[in-house]
């Protein structure tokens, strides 16, 4: 991780919709599903909360998620980007008022923070 790469640089603005940030492969065992889930049950209380996927997913899992969020008429708080070039992602982080890995709960611990470091 480069961290003169990676750094804050202040903080969302109070005025910006609240976003949520995950970064990974779009699987099972990494929680894209749980965060969807979890993101679909904050609209209650944050109506325009934003969750911002990066990363590829597989189809079969990529069509359950799009379902709930069609169910949930979602569609303007999911945004999934796809592969995101390694130099244009501190300023995703950095729009995010949070980042969320939920792959703990399935990996044991989360990989994604070996992942980064490597």
């Amino acid at each position: 991780m480069d961290a003169s790469v990676f750094h804050p640089v202040g903080r969302p603005t109070a005025i910006a919709r609240p976003t949520i940030l995950f970064v990974g492969a779009i699987v099972e065992n990494k929680g894209a599903k749980v965060l969807v889930e979890a993101a679909l049950r904050l609209r209650k209380k944050y109506p325009d909360l934003l969750l911002r996927m990066i990363g590829k997913g597989g189809p079969d899992l990529m069509e359950q998620i799009d379902a709930m969020i069609q169910a949930a008429n979602a569609q303007d708080n999911v945004e999934f980007l796809g592969f995101v070039a390694l130099e244009k992602l501190p300023d995703y982080y950095r729009s995010a008022h949070l980042f969320c890995s939920p792959a703990a709960e399935f990996e044991g611990f989360g990989q994604v923070f070996l992942e980064a470091m490597a």
